[in-house]
């Protein structure tokens, strides 16, 4: 029983792949807006599971050697917005080592990203991934989860914060546009705070094309679910 694996209402990580069943339709259609338009925008309400949905199924498929811009290799970056997207995203760029080839953290870049991420503004993330280790070794992606947070914090009306929100979405639509950028993009959003991303002017066509609302269990679908979990659950016993 010690194998036997329940992750009850914790979102599945990636090493939880194995246990996790029943969205082979959703990875399969999540890969093919991410391969067309290199930017998918997952939406789906409270509980229906679109971290797992990234963690347990596209990420895991997309680095068993998914073909891309650079190839077969990907890289992960993972982040939550927070008050403060670009800081997050330069600490997220640095510290899960997305653009090293060993995948070790470079920190100390930090401020130098953080710096060309708000100077050279829209550009910055192409200027960044091509001058590092793993441009044309490895696609990067970038996963934005629980985009939400942008409109359910409270905001410091400062330059610098207020204006943080604008140059994420200019980032993530420009660098799409360049054909020959191996960077992709998730955005993890609740379905209720959707509409709230039309104020962003130049994300409004892309992310129209690029939704994938994540669907609910049918009851034979979660019958189904139940007896694969036992399948595998007592074959690891």
């Amino acid at each position: 029983m010690e194998n036997e694996k329940f992750i009850g209402l914790k979102p599945y990580q990636k090493e939880d792949t194995i246990f996790f069943y029943g969205r082979e339709k959703e990875v399969e259609g999540l890969l093919q807006i991410l391969q067309k338009d290199r930017l998918v925008t997952l939406i789906g309400a409270t509980g229906t599971g679109k971290s797992s949905l990234i963690n347990a199924g596209l990420i895991p498929r997309l680095e068993n050697g998914f073909l891309a811009q650079a190839g077969k290799q990907w890289t992960i970056c993972k982040l939550r917005p927070g008050i403060s997207p670009i800081e997050n995203l330069a600490y997220s760029l640095t510290s899960e080592g997305s653009l090293t080839l060993e995948g070790k953290a470079n920190t100390e870049d930090f401020n130098d990203y953080f710096q060309k991420l708000k100077d050279l503004d829209s550009l910055s993330l192409i200027d960044i991934y091509t001058k590092s280790q793993v441009h044309k070794k490895k696609n990067l992606l970038i996963v934005i989860d629980q985009l939400e947070d942008l409109f359910t914090f409270n905001r410091f009306f400062d330059f610098d914060e207020s204006d943080q929100d604008d140059l994420l979405f200019n980032i993530v639509a420009r660098t799409i546009k360049v054909k020959d950028a191996a960077i992709y993009f998730v955005l993890v959003i609740q379905s209720n705070y959707i509409s709230h991303l039309s104020q962003y002017s130049k994300l409004q066509e892309i992310i129209s094309k690029s939704q994938y609302a994540i669907p609910g269990f049918s009851k034979a679908g979660i019958k189904e679910i139940v007896f694969i979990s036992k399948t595998v659950n007592n074959f690891y016993k």
